[in-house]
C-alpha cells in the first residue's frame, strides 16, 4: 500500500473514533427516571440555568440523548468525575447511596 493509502485508512479511522463511530445505545425509560430523580435531588439545585454553579447547568438536558450531544460530552465527563470522587453535592447537602453515586456514573460512561 502506498504512503498515501495508508494516510487514507489512518484519516477513516481517526473518523470512526471521533465523530463517525457508533453511538451509545438509546436510554431507557427505566434509567431515566432512576438518573433524572437523583439528579433533580442532588445536582439541580446548584447546576441550574439560574445558579449555574461551577459554570454548569443541568437543567433541561435530556437524559434520553446523554452521549449524542456533543456540545455536552464534556460537560457529563466532568460529572462523571465528580461522581467518582463523591465531590457533590458539596458539605452539608444531602448525599446519596454510594451504589447511587457508582450506578449514575457507570450508565454516563456507557
Amino acid at each position: 500500500m502506498s504512503v498515501r493509502g495508508v494516510v487514507a485508512c489512518a484519516g477513516l479511522v481517526m473518523l470512526g473514533a471521533v465523530g463517525g463511530g457508533p453511538r451509545p445505545a438509546a436510554a431507557g425509560p427505566e434509567d431515566v427516571a432512576t438518573h433524572g430523580a437523583f439528579l433533580r435531588q442532588h445536582c439541580i439545585a446548584c447546576h441550574n440555568d439560574a445558579a449555574r454553579t461551577g459554570g454548569l447547568t443541568l437543567q433541561g438536558i435530556d437524559l434520553e440523548r446523554v452521549g449524542y450531544i456533543e456540545d455536552e460530552v464534556e460537560a457529563w465527563e466532568k460529572v462523571v468525575r465528580k461522581l467518582r470522587a463523591r465531590a457533590m453535592p458539596p458539605p452539608g447537602r444531602p448525599r446519596p447511596e454510594p451504589a447511587a453515586y457508582d450506578a449514575l456514573a457507570s450508565w454516563l460512561v456507557t
